[in-house]
């Protein structure tokens, strides 16, 4: 196997609270170039140990993803709200969380994506911020509570 030196380079990932020295990483006796953060297969990979920038980056594409889909469903009079939470949820939802197993999460980095999800719920359903309707109310409102689980009526 070659590598191509002048394209490899390489990303060190530290410990949270730990510092650890800069390491230089020699192929065939040339140095490769160390980066603070890359992107690969459109997630971003940092020196940090966290997803903050992923997470950021992600939040971008279905804010697109929902425009490109306002006029035609979120504001369609024709479709019931059903129809457009069900889009919402397998278009938008599923490009927002994309590769989010890989995530590493904090309570700061889930902020954003419950924020995110706050804003389109509240647009998709006509809900002013003025009208005081807790989050907890606009997520039962847009049916993204599970439902419970079935009751087990063979023992009962």
């Amino acid at each position: 196997m070659q590598v191509n030196t002048d394209k490899t380079k390489t990303l060190v990932q530290h410990p949270p609270g730990l510092m650890l020295p800069n390491f230089n990483t020699t192929v065939n006796d040339q140095p490769l170039e160390q980066v603070d953060q890359f992107s690969y297969l459109g997630s971003i990979l940092t020196s940090a140990p966290t997803s903050k920038k992923d997470v950021e980056n992600r939040i971008r594409a279905p804010h697109s993803t929902f425009g490109r889909l306002n006029c035609r469903v979120f504001n369609n009079h024709a479709l019931t709200m059903t129809t457009k939470i069900m889009v919402f949820r397998a278009v938008v939802l599923s490009t927002l969380l994309y590769a989010c197993e890989t995530w590493t999460l904090y309570r700061n980095d889930i902020k954003p994506l419950e924020h995110f999800q706050q804003m389109k719920l509240r647009q998709i359903l006509k809900i002013s911020w003025e009208s005081h309707t807790t989050n907890i109310e606009v997520l039962e409102r847009g049916h993204q509570n599970p439902p419970p689980p079935p009751l087990d009526r063979t023992h009962a």
